[in-house]
């Protein structure tokens, strides 16, 4: 594993930018004088917009929405740390914040062998191997509810039987046949399967 201090050092230097290179940027002066001036104003300015316990709290509870696995960790930052925190994670959509958290906790629970994490680049890749993984975890739960056709290393092609195990099998897909509160497309591909199956 690299060592964190060396890591750094390789990242791409926009996630390297901190809100003091920000206020550099804004010190015009050669020796940038009026940088400690700056950094004593956004600070008293930070305080005064988030001297409300309320607010802290708002702000504690928009991190945890997005990041429900840290609930609780917030709570002894001081408002100014959390808006920064904050200000950083809304880099990211949520959608890629549940992926990239979802697939953390099936790794460490020795869910995805065999891939090289430093070898994944994208969203989609992760979100591949995330959904993967759920589906073969539905597959236990809803065993009796599905005909399995395929299932290697690669690709898992289900049949799912029933209504509801379309539904858990189809969250957030594109299925028609996994429509929330509309069963009717499921009961008519399943009507269609079934005299294909009949004719054959």
């Amino acid at each position: 594993m690299t060592k964190l201090k060396e890591f750094r050092e390789s990242v791409p230097y926009w996630m390297k930018i901190s809100f003091l290179d920000a206020l550099e940027f804004i010190d015009t002066s050669k020796t940038n004088k009026f940088l400690p001036m700056m950094t004593k104003i956004m600070d008293t300015s930070f305080k005064n917009r988030f001297n409300d316990f309320n607010e802290t709290k708002e702000l504690i509870n928009e991190l945890e929405r997005k990041l429900p696995h840290l609930k609780g960790h917030f709570d002894n930052l001081d408002v100014k740390t959390i808006y920064s925190f904050l200000l950083q994670y809304n880099q990211m959509s949520n959608n890629e914040m549940e992926i990239i958290s979802e697939f953390i906790t099936m790794y460490e629970n020795h869910q995805i062998p065999n891939v090289d994490i430093n070898q994944l680049k994208s969203v989609n890749e992760l979100e591949s191997i995330v959904n993967l993984v759920g589906i073969k975890n539905l597959s236990k739960e809803y065993s009796k509810q599905v005909h399995i056709d395929l299932d290697n290393e690669k690709w898992l092609v289900v049949r799912p039987l029933t209504y509801e195990s379309s539904l858990k099998y189809g969250a957030n897909t594109k299925w028609c046949t996994s429509a929330k509160h509309n069963p009717h497309q499921y009961n008519l591909f399943y009507l269609q399967h079934q005299k294909f199956l009949m004719m054959n």
